[in-house]
């Protein structure tokens, strides 16, 4: 993170929520540094109840922002409605109790009874002109996704600097991989294509990464050995490169 080096690359197609990839993301980005995250920072799009609940378990610090809320919604919004997680009921603003009705994917609907909403003072903010009763969903993760919200309204300094960090850190290498190394659109056609092309770029950069860290190397090691020539300096600096990563590969293999 602090030498701006790409650990994961990962290639989805448009139909696919890149928020539902992070659990796999983050078993890649530990398998591969061999390191356990304490701290996670991303952008809205990860902001999934399922992924602040699998944080929590895991024990990382969630730093990503809600998604925005409708300030001007044409109902009571839904953030209104009192949920009880214990007796799995979800109570409205006029104390009505809807339940559990039916699951899907993205977690438990609930509804009223049309007898419930029939004659509350609410009927009209609440339901629509052709709607009878008021339905509610409650997603994965839902508990931990309130937790997050009420952090987001009053940021502590962590998050704050964090993100503010993740947002010219992270936003600016998407940049980078745009503009200088041509990933703004696909060079050719396919997924595998375009995969190739995503893995290059990230390799691309990580290499100018590791030039510019063994660049001061490299000016002290000729300042040291002016006898030698740079081509002489640089085969020294390869293999001791390659040395120290097969030594790598070797006790990672070993561990496996």
């Amino acid at each position: 993170d602090n030498c701006g080096i790409v650990v994961d690359v990962d290639i989805t197609t448009g139909q696919q929520s890149e928020g539902s990839q992070l659990p796999d993301q983050i078993k890649r980005i530990e398998s591969n540094t061999g390191r356990k995250i304490k701290t996670l920072s991303a952008d809205a799009g990860y902001a999934h109840g399922k992924n602040y609940e699998y944080l929590e378990e895991k024990n990382i610090d969630a730093i990503i922002p809600p998604q925005k809320e409708n300030n001007n919604p044409r109902h009571i919004p839904a953030r209104r409605f009192k949920y009880d997680a214990k007796n799995k009921i979800v109570k409205c603003p006029a104390g009505k109790m809807l339940t559990r009705r039916t699951e899907n994917k993205q977690g438990w609907v609930y509804r009223s009874t049309a007898k419930q909403c029939c004659n509350c003072s609410l009927r009209k903010r609440c339901l629509g002109d052709n709607s009878k009763s008021r339905t509610i969903m409650i997603s994965n993760g839902y508990e931990a996704m309130l937790r997050a919200r009420r952090r987001h309204r009053r940021p502590d300094k962590k998050f704050i600097e964090t993100y503010s960090r993740h947002r010219w850190k992270v936003e600016g290498m998407h940049g980078e991989a745009k503009t200088q190394h041509g990933l703004r659109r696909a060079v050719r056609r396919g997924f595998a294509n375009v995969a190739i092309q995503a893995y290059l770029t990230a390799a691309a950069i990580n290499l100018k990464r590791l030039a510019a860290f063994l660049c001061p190397f490299f000016i002290w090691l000729r300042n040291k050995n002016r006898d030698r020539n740079d081509l002489s300096l640089m085969e020294s600096i390869y293999t001791y490169v390659l040395l120290q990563w097969q030594k790598d590969f070797t006790i990672s293999r070993v561990a496996a």
